[in-house]
């Protein structure tokens, strides 16, 4: 025990890989060690999202502030005619606006992960809020063509109401079907909704081009694009991370398919009371 006291307090942050041996993994004090190891596991992969959240963010502010500082530098220079700096003041309004997003979708990614077991829960009706979903987004977006069906639709309205936030399950939907719309060619997200055996099932399809097998694995994690996806169109690479933090609250699944003829991402819900959600860490 002495022995496993002193290599655990070795371990830093600094060589976090490192883990605690004993020869006996099947005695008592070899399943107390497997358990901080299994803790280390834990704490070391913990670690290494952070460093990577903080370098994206780093990265994704910098791009957008050197931008408007450079433009502002320029417009400085010299005395110039007022189309140019209309021009200026154009492309700074739209560096402006990116800023803002992203800090929107971060502020919204660290509600949902910091206060999930503050969120208030209520009776949705997940129908509605996908109409809502669509309205607004076709308010903001005119190109924007989204296509709903409801397939088995139950006669118990029962069936069509979740337990959940109803703010963060409208910034789910908002995302998911954002997503599928500005990927897509033609601008068109198709929607189904179903409530079958105490499951509301939402799939979102569109016909963007394929994600490769390899990038799936990651298509959650905050940051991450796609190279099939980012070259396409302009995002920071937040808005999945927040669906699958979402989901997670409300113990519901999320999964995506891809393949030649297009994405499919699939919510699944419980339809039935549920308890909101904990964290147990």
């Amino acid at each position: 025990m002495s022995g496993i006291i002193q290599q655990v307090n070795t371990i830093f942050p600094a060589n976090v890989e490192r883990r605690v041996q004993h020869p006996n993994r099947s005695d008592e004090i070899g399943l107390l060690v497997a358990t901080f190891n299994q803790l280390l596991d834990r704490i070391e992969q913990a670690l290494k999202t952070q460093k990577m959240f903080i370098a994206n963010v780093s990265h994704e502010l910098k791009n957008p502030l050197t931008k408007i500082n450079s433009q502002i530098d320029v417009a400085l220079i010299q005395k110039r005619n007022p189309d140019v700096y209309e021009r200026t003041l154009q492309s700074l309004q739209e560096d402006a606006r990116s800023l803002t997003q992203l800090t929107n979708t971060l502020l919204e990614l660290a509600n949902t992960s910091i206060q999930a077991d503050k969120l208030p829960f209520e009776s949705v009706r997940m129908d509605e809020l996908l109409w809502e979903t669509k309205t607004q987004l076709q308010a903001w977006h005119d190109d924007y063509r989204i296509q709903l069906t409801f397939t088995d639709f139950p006669d118990d309205e029962e069936a069509l109401i979740t337990q959940g936030n109803r703010a963060s399950l409208s910034v789910l939907l908002m995302n998911l079907v954002d997503n599928a719309c500005k990927f897509s060619p033609t601008k068109t997200a198709a929607v189904d909704f179903r409530s079958k055996e105490g499951k509301i099932t939402i799939t979102v399809f569109n016909e963007g081009p394929q994600i490769p097998d390899a990038d799936l694995t990651y298509i959650f994690q905050p940051f991450f694009r796609s190279n099939a996806t980012a070259l396409s169109s302009k995002g920071h690479g937040v808005g999945l991370a927040i669906v699958a933090q979402v989901t997670q609250i409300h113990q519901g699944n999320i999964a995506v398919n891809s393949t030649s003829k297009g994405t499919t991402f699939t919510l699944t819900l419980a339809s039935e009371q549920i308890e909101p959600y904990r964290r147990t860490d």
